[in-house]
């Protein structure tokens, strides 16, 4: 080797060759009490270590069911069984055992259940008793891999919760676990093309390579398929040959099930097996996380429901949740091609004519009890569907466990004085209905937030970043409408709003079709120096007058909104030089239309 220190041979070296299989060179399964660096060689199966050797020697090495002969020519030990049949080892720890095959097999060995789990089974062995043993899983190792279909559409499954951590990847940032997949193309003709999208509850990363582990090339890194990170996909062109799918963990806690799913060569039409209800494909049930590719390109309408065209193709899945002991959240989302329509619904749990639907939208949550439940994706099409979809089918048995502020008077407080808080939850985990909801549509459920800036000495901007589900939105709602349970003096929250030194409640709604997850971070600043002398023309004075103050919606000039304009930031003398003029306007007295051109021309300038 490069750099090595030469070779001392301390006596003369004879090589010798074995070939399998040939008389008096039967193989074991073990090898015996390995040999001190000096001893004499030992062969056993195929394995040959040069040296010299003696009767002595190796009859020290063969043990109680094998022999140990010196092969005077290739100065190796020759082990190989002897006394079949026969008794071996009396007293051993795991009772009576006898000579089978070169081995001492116990003939009743004692349960050894203790040290089983789900990486290791329990031996027990006539040298050590019980001793655990790693179990050969699938994808635990590249020799392992689990195959992948090499044409059309297929998933398969495999898990690092076995695995020993490790740069699979040789990315120094990764320390998790690994497991392989194998996508064998020797037999392609051609270049051939790939969609892998893999599924994990836990952060990793994936790569496509090519060659063994040892020295691998990786061809493509997989990239985000969704932002939480969770879901990674990877879309190439490969030429024939054999490749593995490496999935690792980026820390030692990061480990537990894989769902792979597969779209290898060309889209060709071949009859579904899901594409009628009565006929659902089944979904693995016991995974926390999935995505199934769809393509509709064969697929015909089945089921007229009210979130798609009528004429839309629609396949269908089948969820077993029988094992589970406890109501889950079940979250689904679709992702369509460019110019398609991509929607799940739920069908009700025991629907013949499966024409019940209980929730439907591109994006959802809903609590579902253990039983079966069946699925619908409908995709409508502008055109014919130009690229496969992706469905994700995610369960979680705690999703709502913490979840209590679902009615203003049990509103999670916020902390003003934080510059910076997270707001994370499930809409689906709401109990009850606010009247109306913020969004149009009976049976939406609702989340609460109170957020009280009466303490703050101006008006404060919120910004608003993060994810939601499809459809979700963020409302304000002034303490007195929510108190009243009132909902039409809802206003939406945007990336940037701006609310006046008051009390709030702000409502997460999407709607029944639209409840789903969100994971928003809000922040909050002075939104501008005060007091201000007149009220400019900009987003900023209309922002903080709508939002905190409903009356505004009717007329700037209504006696509420003139005095909410006031802690908007307008200067008091301002306010009270009007009213001294135009007392009926700050009083109520006189009708709203009437002031509103006088206000406007007291108050608005331009900056």
């Amino acid at each position: 080797m490069p750099g090595s220190a030469p070779l001392k041979p301390q006596r003369p070296l004879r090589l010798g060759i074995v070939l399998l299989g040939m008389a008096g060179c039967a193989a074991v399964s073990e090898p015996a009490v390995p040999a001190p660096s000096d001893a004499p060689g030992v062969e056993v199966g195929s394995e040959v270590v040069v040296g010299s050797c003696s009767a002595a020697d190796c009859a020290a090495l063969a043990g109680p069911c094998r022999e140990g002969r010196c092969d005077a020519l290739t100065g190796a030990c020759r082990l190989s069984a002897t006394h079949e049949g026969m008794a071996c080892l009396a007293g051993n720890p795991c009772g009576p055992a006898q000579c089978r095959s070169g081995e001492c097999v116990p003939l009743a060995p004692p349960s050894c259940a203790a040290w089983d789990n789900a990486c290791q089974s329990g031996v027990c062995t006539p040298q050590d008793g019980c001793v655990a043993r790693p179990r050969r899983l699938p994808g635990l190792r590249e020799e392992d891999a689990v195959r992948l279909s090499p044409s059309g559409i297929g998933s398969a499954t495999a898990s690092t919760a076995c695995s020993e951590p490790g740069a699979a990847l040789s990315t120094p940032a990764l320390a998790g676990p690994s497991a392989y997949f194998e996508l064998d193309l020797t037999a392609a003709a051609r270049a051939t093309h790939v969609i892998s999208i893999i599924d994990g509850a836990f952060a990793f990363e994936a790569a496509l390579t090519r060659g063994p582990s040892a020295d691998a090339a990786v061809l493509q890194r997989a990239a985000p398929f969704y932002q939480d990170g969770q879901s990674r996909r990877i879309d190439a062109e490969l030429e024939p040959g054999l490749y593995h799918l490496v999935v690792t963990g980026k820390s030692a806690t990061d480990r537990g099930p894989l769902h792979v799913a597969s779209a290898v060569g060309e889209r060709s039409c071949q009859p579904l097996d899901n594409d009628a209800c009565a006929t659902p494909r089944a979904l693995e049930g016991s995974l926390a996380q999935q995505t199934v590719l769809v393509d509709m390109a064969c697929a015909t309408p089945s089921v007229p429901v009210r979130c798609a065209d009528l004429e839309a193709p629609d396949v269908f899945y089948e969820l077993d949740l029988s094992e589970r002991s406890r109501e889950v959240l079940l979250d689904v989302e679709v992702v369509a091609g460019p110019f398609d329509q991509g929607r799940a619904y739920l069908l009700a749990t025991g629907t013949q004519a499966c024409s019940e639907v209980t929730t439907c939208a591109e994006g959802w949550s809903w609590r579902v009890s253990p039983g079966r439940h069946e699925l619908g994706i409908n995709v409508s099409p502008i055109g014919v569907p130009d690229e496969l979809a992706a469905v994700r089918v995610r369960l979680t048995e705690d999703g709502c466990s913490g979840t209590v502020n679902d009615r203003p008077d049990t509103a999670i407080d916020l902390d003003p004085a934080l510059a910076r808080q997270q707001l994370q939850g499930n809409t689906a985990c709401a109990q009850d209905d606010f009247s109306g909801s913020c969004q149009e549509g009976r049976g939406s459920p609702d989340l609460f937030y109170r957020l009280d800036l009466r303490g703050q000495s101006a008006p404060q901007e919120l910004r608003i970043a993060g994810q939601k589900a499809s459809g979700l939105g963020l409302y304000v709602l002034p303490a007195a409408a929510a108190t009243a349970g009132s909902s039409s003096a809802c206003s939406q929250l945007y990336s940037s709003s701006i609310l006046a030194p008051r009390l709030y409640y702000l409502v997460v709604d999407g709607g029944v079709a639209n409840a789903g997850a969100f994971n928003l971070e809000l922040s909050l600043s002075d939104a501008y120096a005060v007091p201000r002398p007149c009220q400019p023309r900009d987003s900023d004075s209309s922002s903080c007058l709508s939002h905190s103050e409903p009356a505004c919606a009717v007329s700037l000039a209504h006696p509420d909104c003139l005095r909410a304009a006031v802690d908007c930031g307008l200067a008091q003398d301002v306010y009270l030089a009007f009213c001294a003029t135009l007392p009926g306007c700050c009083d109520g007295t006189s009708p709203a239309e009437s002031c509103q051109g006088a206000w406007e021309a007291a108050i608005t300038c331009e900056e």
